[in-house]
């Protein structure tokens, strides 16, 4: 049904049930709390009049959102105690016997088997499954049991389907035969969308999965209770990458949880399992660690990765071609490593990942594993592999024409461009990921990219517009359920409230962030906000604080192998140490932090160290230089334009400036604008070396 058509039909469908329960009780008032209420009553009933007179007559005894619950249970709910109305009309069940009587013994087996169906099912799964003929589906829909859309498609009325069921139940072998020929067709649907998801088919597929989901899932429930292995190794990849891209992490857990589980319960029974079942629950397994730690259960996503991985290796499976499950499983656990903050483990696994899929000639694995290498290269700071891999994978997913790909790609490119501080061309890329997300309605993907852009725009200085973008995307992770992007959303906005000079509502936001990052077990959010929220309070001159908050998250991100990210905070906790008095400790952090800069050759961390620096010298009496560097730094778009930085470590350092002549003050600032970014690097470690050894 159209949206346009079902708004019109709900408006008149409250009325009538308004006017129906102030008939058995006059004081009855449509109060906007109980409104969604009586609106799904209103859905469950749709385009049944009766249904809504009856369900009102309820509002004597109960609530509307108990009587939504009750009908829900059953239709027997919906039922009169009136004498004298006609008996068709004294229960929903008395009009749908009626109804049914009315039918020919063929149109009664073909509406009954129809209820197999969970969701709208088109012309070809009818005839597939029940074997319906056009000719008898359309006497189904003239006689107001079946319902053909604007689409095409053909859909049973939730209560008609309810009823329908109870009449298939009566006959179990017809019953078992129709939902065994039900989970054939959609387990076949499953593997030719998997084929078609990795090729420019991929919107048309995925159009499909989102109409047919219900019935997929209902196809994958009764292939895991009947111990189909066929079956579940013909479903599981297309189920697991549309509940993946559709961030449906929880619904691809319960799926193969269930399944895992079930197959674990008949390896137990049966003590050996043939050969080609060990290779299905491997797979299983696989998809199961991959939504584990989508789910921020990284313990367990690696317990599941590492058993799949045991299956794979019996001596049994010796002889079959293992090698597809093996590359998925490897990229699979690359990913676990990799947010765990294992980046050795991460990156011999991709690598192995890597040369399996181009062994097989397998360009969309090959995208993938060559996709994970890129952001390994990238958080190890060797930005021009990253930038190659990233490429690499572009090429391929250009070439399959995979929309979804291409987008994430074109994003991945984004940041690694803003590592290497070439931020205009990364805003294109990003830009270009995010059109074509919003040409494809990819709301998860246009998510990420939304993500991206906002970091690069605050790179430029644009933190207004950063902001905005921000917004827009929380508000996508919100309506998601995206939990991990929301955390780091959350979060990063609140840096960039700080940097605005918002601090009560950016410090807020970071807090936010630090305990969502901590409940998806993002080990980057965690550090990042940490730092966030250190640099907030240094700027409010709480440095105890500041200086408990950076060490913490210096701690996380090196444990996490996040060596480009460790050096900001490095670089800050130097500055707090300084400004508590502790010179030494604070002159070897930021040298620490300048080292990591200079040796990956990273434009953010240098940007983001050498304000930090700056104020280091001035606090170990360098003022001078402390003013040359600071009019460096002052050229950066995100320094230049944060109110966190004029407040904070600018205006201290503008304070000392003001114990030197003004025209020595004039030369540094104009010696610091004329320098080059990386040879004043190189310099200034130098010179925080020698200070080091002089104190020694």
């Amino acid at each position: 049904m159209r949206q346009g058509s079902w708004t019109t039909l709900r408006s008149n469908a409250i009325k009538l049930f308004l006017e129906s329960a102030r008939r058995v009780q006059p004081d009855f008032e449509l109060t906007d709390e109980i409104l969604p209420d009586v609106v799904h009553i209103c859905q469950l009933v749709k385009g049944m009049p009766l249904g809504i007179l009856l369900a009102a007559a309820w509002v004597r005894l109960l609530a509307p959102a108990e009587i939504a619950a009750e009908i829900g249970r059953s239709l027997d709910f919906l039922e009169s105690d009136e004498r004298d109305v006609p008996d068709r009309q004294h229960s929903l069940r008395a009009a749908f016997d009626h109804s049914w009587h009315l039918l020919s013994e063929r149109e009664q087996e073909t509406f009954a088997a129809l209820s197999i169906f969970r969701g709208s099912f088109t012309r070809d799964a009818a005839q597939e499954v029940t074997g319906a003929s056009p000719r008898e589906l359309l006497a189904l829909v003239d006689k107001s049991l079946l319902h053909r859309t604007a689409e095409g498609r053909y859909e049973v009325h939730e209560l008609l389907q309810q009823y329908a069921a109870e009449r298939l139940a009566t006959s179990p072998k017809e019953e078992w035969a129709i939902r065994d020929r039900h989970a054939a067709y959609y387990a076949a649907a499953l593997e030719r969308w998997a084929s078609d998801l990795k090729s420019s088919q991929q919107q048309i597929a995925l159009a499909e999965m989102e109409a047919e989901i219900e019935d997929a899932r209902a196809a994958w429930d009764w292939a895991v209770e009947q111990g189909q292995m066929d079956r579940l190794a013909q479903a599981m990849e297309a189920l697991g990458w549309f509940y993946d891209w559709r961030v449906r992490y929880l619904e691809g857990a319960s799926a193969f949880r269930t399944a895992s589980e079930a197959l674990a319960a008949v390896a137990k029974a049966t003590l050996r399992m043939p050969d080609e079942d060990l290779h299905a629950w491997a797979g299983v397994l696989a998809w199961r660690g991959l939504f584990e730690l989508r789910l921020g259960q990284t313990e367990h996503s690696r317990e599941c990765l590492g058993h799949a991985i045991d299956l794979l290796k019996c001596p049994l499976l010796a002889d079959q071609d293992t090698r597809r499950a093996k590359a998925f499983l490897l990229w699979a656990t690359g990913e676990a490593a990799f947010w765990s903050g294992d980046r050795r483990e991460a990156r011999e696994q991709y690598v192995e990942s890597l040369a399996l899929y181009r062994a097989l000639s397998d360009d969309w694995g090959t995208a993938n594993a060559l996709h994970g290498l890129a952001w390994i290269e990238q958080s190890l700071g060797a930005f021009d592999n990253a930038r190659q891999f990233a490429q690499d994978a572009l090429s391929l997913r250009r070439a399959l024409g995979a929309a979804r790909g291409i987008a994430e790609s074109l994003r991945h490119l984004g940041w690694v461009f803003q590592n290497l501080g070439l931020f205009e061309e990364a805003e294109r890329l990003e830009r270009e990921s995010i059109a074509l997300a919003r040409e494809t309605n990819d709301r998860p993907m246009l998510a990420e990219g939304l993500s991206s852009l906002a970091s690069t725009l605050g790179w430029q200085g644009a933190l207004a517009e950063s902001l905005s973008v921000h917004e827009e995307c929380l508000a996508l992770c919100d309506d998601l359920g995206d939990a991990p992007l929301r955390a780091l959303t959350t979060g990063l906005m609140g840096y960039v409230k700080a940097a605005l000079g918002q601090y009560k509502e950016g410090r807020r936001d970071i807090e936010r962030g630090l305990v969502l990052a901590r409940e998806t077990d993002s080990k980057w959010g965690t550090g990042s906000f940490l730092l966030f929220q250190g640099m907030v309070a240094a700027t409010q001159e709480r440095y105890v604080e500041a200086q408990r908050c950076l060490q913490e998250s210096v701690a996380v991100l090196r444990a996490s192998g996040q060596r480009s990210d460790v050096g900001w905070s490095l670089a800050a906790l130097g500055a707090v140490e300084s400004r508590l008095g502790q010179a030494d400790q604070g002159r070897a952090h930021v040298c620490e932090s300048l080292r990591i800069a200079l040796d990956i050759r990273d434009a953010l961390t240098v940007r983001f160290a050498l304000p930090f620096a700056a104020l280091l010298l001035a606090d170990l009496g360098q003022v001078e230089r402390a003013v040359e560097i600071h009019a460096l730094v002052s050229a950066f778009p995100a320094v230049a334009n944060s109110r966190m930085w004029k407040d904070g470590a600018g205006r201290q350092i503008t304070t000392a400036a003001a114990s030197l002549p003004p025209e020595v003050v004039a030369a540094a600032q104009e010696r610091g604008r004329a320098r080059d970014l990386w040879a004043t690097v190189e310099e200034l470690l130098v010179e925080l070396e020698e200070m080091e050894s002089e104190s020694r």
